[in-house]
């Protein structure tokens, strides 16, 4: 993540359930994030900028066909529940 092209955070998170483990003391598990500040901000965000631009064109959420449906159908105006 780039912030203002002056703070860039990279790493994970790990917050999922696979990872959450209450009645255990110690995780298997470990999970880093870094702070970047200064002048290799800049290069993060000419990487996302590279890559944003490469994949401008893709459209990974469209499915290459429409499965039947033209359009979804149209709610219910009042519905149970």
């Amino acid at each position: 993540m780039v912030v203002d092209k002056a703070l860039a955070v990279v790493g994970g998170t790990g917050v999922t359930d696979e990872f959450w483990e209450p009645d255990k003391e110690v995780s298997q598990w470990h999970e880093v994030m870094v702070e970047i500040t200064g002048p290799l901000v800049l290069d993060w965000q000419a990487l996302f900028d590279r890559q944003f631009h490469a994949n401008a064109r893709r459209f990974a959420w469209r499915p290459k066909q429409n499965f039947g449906l033209d359009h979804l159908p149209k709610a219910p105006v009042t519905g149970e529940g």
